[in-house]
């Protein structure tokens, strides 16, 4: 029997036979084949959400160290002009949030 087959109404049946096939249907597929399949999603999600969160973590370190070469690329060259002397503009990068431990 395939899957289409299991979900088909008999043909010739009353409406209130009808109404309680559909009932034993929804039953079926509410306690056997979507638990399932939310059980298999929160194993998944489990096993996977610690790597994802790090990856993300990693992103955003390597977005971190970028924007911190281009800060330094921009103050060197700010340093070659001259503003007065032995005076120099210069970006310093202040960091508002805090690290977890």
């Amino acid at each position: 029997m395939t899957d289409t087959e299991k979900l088909e109404a008999p043909s010739s049946i009353s409406s209130k036979e009808f109404w309680d096939y559909l009932e034993q249907e929804y039953h079926k597929i509410k306690d056997e084949e979507l638990y399932k399949y939310k059980q298999k999603f929160e194993k998944e999600f489990r096993e996977t959400l610690f790597i994802r969160l790090q990856d993300f973590y990693t992103d955003l370190e390597n977005e971190e160290h970028k924007i911190k070469t281009k800060i330094d690329s921009i103050n060197k060259t700010l340093r070659e002009i001259p503003y007065s002397k032995e005076t120099y503009i210069e970006i310093n990068l202040k960091n508002n949030t805090k690290k977890l431990d």
